[in-house]
């Protein structure tokens, strides 16, 4: 297929905002399916996965194609809870479009910020789809003024509905003064009643005079027609405007319908293949060996190069969704991945749908596509031409923020859990998994407690076996302040061989811009200064940069330009750094937010050895860590909240959160609920479900996602445990 004809896009919402049943119902109105699936049943076709289906939310994203209007649509569903909103990530990466559902009752609710966020930051052009408009008491209008309000959305009122006791009786199309109606669950085509005339013309004249402020074409096309320049303006001129600035960025295109009813969603569709763009669009970053590249429009004779964003479960086998940005994939080509140095070979090539797939004999650019015999490689790596190596920009998965201990119920089942540990662990970069010190028990971490708990479930799904799994708990974090040296020194004699190896070493913290001289105890001097600034631990994790590493990751380990170590020796001491960073000095937890600077050595020719290199370089960490200028702090992870609640209940809520220290920042009235937002520890916040739920009698819901890190005192280590190591 032409890359111009082909729509890559995604669904995205706060959760219960209906997208799920969107998807569904694109599948009915585009042929794919006959019946439509609903949530509630447990029958839909792109919530596939067991505890998707039981629980009525999507975990996983999942893919399909669907034809439209001579266009070929992959579209993806992804999750809208925010535990999952790391496959929400991936997917922008690849996607060129999307489509932000609202609830016409609600309006834009925390986890509709957070997806916007990520689509601004991605560049994926969105149409907003105000959903539910067929329920009754809706404010359709209301939800468009939410984005407005809360997004700082520039947006399109393409469509005008009307409203009654009963939900969404018909349909204004603003650019072709066309109106359709509903009755018995159809739509019908109808003439534009009298009554509604002027206040149509009034609309298409405010739509005209918001895409001239944006459009310099559109506004000269305006300008160029004889009739009145906001009411009378080409349709056709108009559709082109609206594509312009969508796929620019500088507008947001408003649609209204019901997935369940199916109300408006041909018109959606409409939209998807009018505003959004193709492949042919947009372009790719990367890099080669010889500096920056930014990639042509997808080309089928280029050399190949596709990003992996997801893995699925497909039996014993494991699918890897590829996006293909350039060339020809076909089964049993040869790629390769530039960040393990390792060659893959594709098995199968499959269009999927869903957890099925239709074989392909070949894919060119702009295609999602399905491969089995993916290995080593993992999500977010580039796949492309041996011949022609290059890197795609990939984001760094987020880290764990709580934890919980995972074992077998007998040792005959460790080596099943083991697999399917891994093998999920492979899946989902934002799982973490640490086997330790005891045998066959492991470290599960996370971005939340909903996350593991259904992790778990899979992994008992996988395994064959239940494991025994331990309460949530948080993910604490050690870093240091300041700049801090140490210096590490092994002669041992071994089985009548000297074995030597020599390291000096600075550390810093990477939140911290640094420059200064220091001299080392060897008499070295050195000049400290950091690669990249990073921001401080209290900014709020959504608002960092692109490329830039949040800062409660693993160390950074680096060589300094005059460090005369081998390079036979190097990869050992960053092993070793990076093992002996796991357990920091002041109560065991894993060091992060710091730069190892390895900026000295001795060497001598014969005794060099390894071993000897590696636990040097533990001992040059311990040493500049135990030094008399190194403040180390323990930091916990913080949380943005928002809750919904019930009028009648709000003032006992705001109660509850503060007496679990939370900062309340905002108030605001939505009808008959009060939303309340703020800041908050996740230790503070753990089992708030359960709490939340008893207050409120059931009539709350709430959502966190991750802020930043805060340095506890001596009186919070002491409240929550924490003993010194």
């Amino acid at each position: 297929m032409n890359p111009e004809q082909i729509r890559n896009i995604g669904i995205a919402a706060h959760i219960d905002a209906g997208k799920t049943t969107v998807a569904e119902r694109i599948l009915v109105e585009t042929g794919i399916e006959r019946h439509m699936g609903r949530v509630e049943d447990g029958t839909t076709v792109l919530d596939f996965l067991a505890p998707e289906r039981d629980r009525g939310i999507t975990i996983v994203s999942a893919c399909t194609h669907v034809p439209w209007g001579g266009c070929g649509i992959n579209l993806i569903d992804t999750p809208g809870h925010v535990d999952f909103t790391l496959e929400v990530q991936r997917c922008m990466h690849v996607l060129d479009g999307g489509v932000l559902v609202l609830d016409a009752g609600a309006g834009v609710q925390a986890q509709t910020e957070t997806v916007w966020r990520q689509m601004k930051r991605r560049g994926v052009a969105t149409i907003a789809l105000i959903n539910k408009c067929d329920l009754p008491d809706v404010d359709p209008l209301g939800a468009v003024a939410s984005l407005e309000e809360r997004l700082d959305a520039h947006t399109l009122l393409i469509q005008y509905p009307q409203t009654g006791p009963k939900g969404l009786t018909g349909l204004v199309d603003l650019v072709e003064r066309r109106y359709r109606t509903w009755s018995g669950g159809k739509g019908t085509l109808v003439s534009l009643p009298e009554s509604l005339s002027d206040e149509v013309e009034v609309l298409r004249s405010e739509l005209a005079d918001k895409i001239s402020n944006l459009d310099d074409e559109f506004l000269e096309h305006c300008l160029s027609v004889e009739e009145s320049p906001s009411g009378q303006a080409d349709p056709q001129a108009m559709h082109a405007a609206i594509r312009r600035v969508t796929r620019a960025g500088l507008a947001l295109p408003v649609m209204f319908g019901s997935g369940l009813s199916g109300m408006g969603i041909d018109w959606l569709l409409d939209g998807i293949c009018a505003y959004l763009p193709s492949p042919a669009d947009r372009l790719a970053w990367g890099s080669r060996v010889d500096g920056a590249l930014r990639l042509p429009a997808p080309d089928a004779d280029a050399p190949l190069s596709c990003m992996l964003f997801k893995f699925q479960d497909q039996g014993k086998e494991e699918l890897a969704f590829l996006r293909i940005y350039g060339g020809t994939i076909r089964p049993g080509d040869e790629l390769w991945n530039p960040r393990t140095q390792e060659h893959e070979r594709v098995l199968t090539l499959a269009r999927v749908h869903a957890e099925h797939g239709e074989e392909l004999a070949s894919a060119g650019p702009g295609q999602i596509v399905g491969v089995t015999g993916i290995k080593a490689s993992a999500t977010g790596d580039t796949l492309c031409d041996p011949a022609h190596p290059l890197q795609l920009e990939a984001e760094p998965p987020p880290a764990p923020v709580i934890q919980r201990i995972l074992e077998p119920q007998q040792d005959a089942d460790r080596p099943a859990l083991a697999q399917a540990l891994a093998r999920l662990v492979h899946q989902d970069s934002s799982l973490y998994a640490h086997e330790g010190p005891s045998p066959g028990q492991w470290t599960l971490g996370g971005v939340g407690e909903l996350h593991l708990e259904i992790l778990a479930g899979r992994l008992a799904q996988l395994s064959g076996v239940e494991p025994r799994v331990g309460k949530p708990r948080v993910t604490y974090l050690e870093t240091i302040e300041g700049v801090s040296t140490g210096t590490g020194k092994i002669e041992r004699a071994l089985a009548g061989e000297v074995k030597f190896g020599m390291v000096s070493l600075a550390i810093r913290p990477q939140h911290r811009a640094w420059s200064e001289t220091r001299t080392l105890s060897s008499g070295l001097e050195v000049t400290l200064q950091p690669e990249i600034s990073m921001p401080s631990p209290g900014q709020d994790a959504e608002s960092r940069p692109m490329g830039v590493v949040a800062p409660n990751l693993q160390p950074q380990i680096q060589f300094g330009p005059t460090c005369p170590i081998p390079d036979p020796m190097r990869s050992g001491i960053e092993a070793a750094l990076l093992g002996e960073a796991q357990s920091g000095p002041l109560c065991g937890f894993p060091l992060a937010g710091i730069m190892v600077t390895v900026v000295g050595g001795e060497t001598r020719p014969g005794q060099d050895s390894q071993a000897a290199f590696a636990q040097a370089a533990i001992v040059a960490l311990r040493d500049a860590l135990g030094g008399d200028e190194t403040q180390v702090s323990v930091l916990e992870p913080t949380m943005s909240f928002e809750v919904e609640v019930r009028e009648e209940f709000a003032s006992a809520v705001m109660a509850d959160l503060t007496g679990r220290g939370a900062q309340i920042e905002g108030f605001r009235p939505e009808g008959t609920l009060r939303v309340i937002w703020g800041m908050v520890t996740l230790y503070s916040m753990l089992g708030y479900a359960t709490g939340v739920r008893s207050i409120s009698q059931g009539n709350a819901t709430y959502s966190l996602r991750p802020r930043g890190q805060r340095a506890l005192t001596p009186g919070d280590l002491e409240s929550r445990g924490l003993s010194f190591g």
